[in-house]
């Protein structure tokens, strides 16, 4: 056995790691978690195999003997299940992972406890792969390649900050990659995961916690401690700089050492030209002069994008829509009358008639077809219901905004970015900061009423796109939700829609408004609109549907089980919306626990 990493350890977490068994105890199956390959939890997954050990569990691979599905199971050990303290921070880590949906991130399958064995477990999706951290000195360093590497994980990374949680131990060795390849890493072990919620203390603390060559200053007590989503940032790209030197960056010896390293900085010498400039940004010393979010990296790659040929942005593009159909979703369908085919089996050949950005030529888009070029590319993305916004065009280059819900926000951001590069619009800027990534149950419900979205003024107003989970009078935690509906004119019905995809006809018609007001669910107003209130005890992303036009409005139509959601209602539905008229809106918030 080799000996540890000194540079390696987590000097700093205050949760002692239980010493390693002697190898001889591994190879005959016994563990310190006190789960063994044979057992079975909770009469539905089998444990195979012994994986990895980590301070606070043990990983085995499993299948569920029920569907034959190959698991990961990360099972608490016993002598930290017993602190009341510890087990939250482990049930916080399956929670940081509910409702978390990107092919960068892990997916969270289920929490539970084995009775039998008095054994508390997480079970995710298994990854059959290696981490980065095995194929540093093997993995490909070009600059396509690491553009790739870190335009995937940053994208992954911004969904779960958004989430309003943050991982602080971005480090190759928790980035595994499927099938040993750079283009599908995958974000694992949230275990430290500290919660943006001020109020919410970690036994970690504001500390150190991570491997000390890939952690950012604050971490080592620099620049007051301030931990955020700058601090994935700034590890991000260590690990961007590890995979393009071919090993880990030297940030390493002690503590002192490392502050001094990070102080003066490392060398990019060995970064492609064209990725210097975003991994300096991403490794300023001071957080507050740092780039401070995953979005503000994307944007700086659009921007690296924006210097070179349309063919690189819109095989870039190309990339991410196959990242969409690898996941089980459609192609992203870019532009009106663009000579481009994204994710359609047609190679990098097919798109060498494109001029440079900034050329003279006859065919340049109007400023008016270069917008109605981006509304067309975000109508034709598929599981999304997105606004976009332009701030018009000026010196530097067109800049549009995202905003609303999507599958991949990063897709329709470059699914924009390749129409207009067919437009020869110019440099272009595409925002999604404000773009919430949902989960693949709710893809169905999007692609099925997305064309019969009511475009212009909504109806339906939400007072605010956050709202905080508090415990209630039975115990039970639950969120409010209050908005207004405008008076509007006919019949409706109001469709609630949970993060896991389940949908409730919470008005079925106008006709419902007396009982509501007599619940208190609603109160009129003396403009005809309605003050709306309601409690949801589901947190993630939680959506409201409103449907206008002629009644009634089956619930089996409009607020189906997700078994029933197949291509039958979706041909049922546009049958029954298209005979009586009916246009949908739809807002979404965010219930955090």
């Amino acid at each position: 056995m080799t000996e540890p990493d000194p540079d390696e350890a987590t000097t700093f977490d205050v949760v002692p790691a239980p010493a390693a068994p002697g190898i001889g105890a591994v190879l005959q199956g016994a563990t310190l978690a006190g789960v063994k390959p044979g057992d079975i939890l909770n009469h539905i997954f089998k444990v195979e195999r012994f994986i990895a050990r980590g301070g606070m569990g043990e990983v085995f691979e499993g299948i569920n003997i029920q569907t034959d599905e190959r698991v990961a199971i990360k099972v608490m050990l016993p002598t930290l299940a017993a602190d009341p303290v510890i087990q939250a921070m482990f049930r916080r880590e399956a929670r940081t992972l509910t409702g978390l949906s990107h092919p960068a991130l892990v997916r969270y399958l289920l929490l539970a406890e084995e009775p039998r064995m008095g054994v508390l477990y997480i079970v995710t999706e298994f990854i059959e792969g290696s981490s980065l951290a095995d194929l540093l000195g093997t993995a490909p360093r070009d600059a396509e390649n690491l553009t790739a590497l870190l335009r995937h994980l940053a994208d992954g990374l911004r969904v779960a900050h958004k989430s309003g949680k943050i991982h602080r131990d971005i480090a190759p060795d928790n980035i595994l990659l499927e099938g040993g390849r750079l283009d599908s890493p995958k974000v694992i072990d949230f275990g430290i995961a500290k919660d943006l919620d001020p109020d919410q203390k970690t036994i970690i603390g504001d500390g150190f916690a991570g491997k000390l060559s890939y952690v950012a200053p604050e971490q080592l007590g620099d620049f007051g401690r301030e931990i955020g989503p700058w601090t994935d940032v700034y590890s991000l790209a260590l690990i961007v700089l590890a995979v393009a030197r071919g090993e880990k960056p030297d940030l390493g010896g002690s503590i002192v050492d490392a502050v001094d390293k990070r102080r003066i900085g490392p060398s990019l010498d060995v970064v492609p030209e064209t990725l210097r400039p975003v991994l300096a940004k991403m490794l300023v010393p001071d957080p507050a002069k740092r780039l401070r979010s995953m979005a503000d990296v994307l944007t700086e790659l659009d921007t690296v994008a924006q210097g070179s040929s349309p063919l690189a942005r819109v095989v870039s593009a190309d990339v991410s829509v196959q990242e969409e159909q690898k996941h089980g979703r459609g192609p992203l369908l870019v532009g009106l009358g663009a000579a481009v085919l994204i994710g359609g089996g047609f190679g990098a050949a097919a798109l060498l008639h494109l001029p440079p950005f900034g050329a003279a030529a006859s065919g340049a888009a109007t400023d008016e077809q270069v917008t109605e070029s981006a509304k067309a590319a975000v109508r034709g993305a598929t599981c999304a219901w997105l606004d976009l916004k332009s701030s018009g065009k000026d010196a530097a280059g067109w800049t549009f905004a995202l905003k609303g819900v999507a599958g991949q926000p990063g897709a329709v951001r470059d699914g924009v970015l390749a129409a207009l590069a067919a437009r020869q619009a110019g440099p272009v800027k595409v925002g999604i900061d404000d773009v919430a990534s949902i989960g693949d149950a709710n893809c169905n419900l999007l692609d099925a009423i997305g064309p019969w979205r009511e475009g212009g003024m909504q109806a339906l107003r939400l007072d605010g796109e956050q709202v905080t989970m508090r415990p209630q009078a039975n115990g039970v935690s639950a969120a409010r939700i209050s908005g207004t509906l405008a008076a509007t004119p006919g019949d409706f019905s109001l469709v609630g829609i949970e993060s896991d995809g389940s949908m409730t006809q919470v008005i079925r018609n106008r006709g419902d408004i007396p009982n509501l007001v007599a619940a208190k669910i609603a109160s009129t107003r003396p403009d005809g609109s309605l003050k709306l209130a309601f409690d949801v005890t589901t947190a993630g992303w939680t959506g409201l549907m409103l449907v206008k036009g002629k009644g009634p409005f089956d619930a089996k139509l409009v607020a189906p089980p997700l078994s029933q959601r197949g291509p039958n209602w979706k041909a049922d539905l546009a049958a029954v919306a298209k005979a009586k008229d009916w246009k949908m809106e739809m807002l979404w918030t965010n219930v955090l626990k």
